[in-house]
């Protein structure tokens, strides 16, 4: 009889550590979602601000580079060549190794 009480007892705290272990790992899961989605959330405020920012600084580039040519419209179609051919030269010889690190970015913060 003792033998079967002491049975269920262990049973008992064997699924207590179960379930514990069940809730450590779940708010574990919850953590590190939260601090990736926050993470993420703070790299598009900046990116968004950062955007707004080369915006703004393009236009005026454009409109001097535009009162340098004597033609406002030239500045915008020089800046815009510009932008082409630093997208082609992105493309062709970073695209790799931009796409490595920011897996290699991602990976790093879900391991953390």
């Amino acid at each position: 009889m003792e033998d079967k009480n002491e049975m269920l007892q262990l049973l008992e705290k064997a699924e207590e550590y179960g379930n514990t272990k069940y809730q450590l790992i779940k708010l574990q899961a919850a953590d590190k979602g939260s601090d990736i989605l926050s993470s993420l959330l703070l790299r598009i405020a900046k990116m968004a601000l950062f955007a707004i920012f080369l915006f703004l600084i393009n236009i005026g580039i454009a409109l001097w580079l535009g009162a340098l040519l004597q033609e406002l419209y030239l500045g915008f179609f020089a800046l815009a060549a510009m932008y082409g051919i630093t997208i082609l030269l992105l493309h062709f010889a970073l695209s790799k190794s931009i796409k490595q690190n920011l897996r290699d970015s991602f990976i790093k913060q879900m391991l953390q």
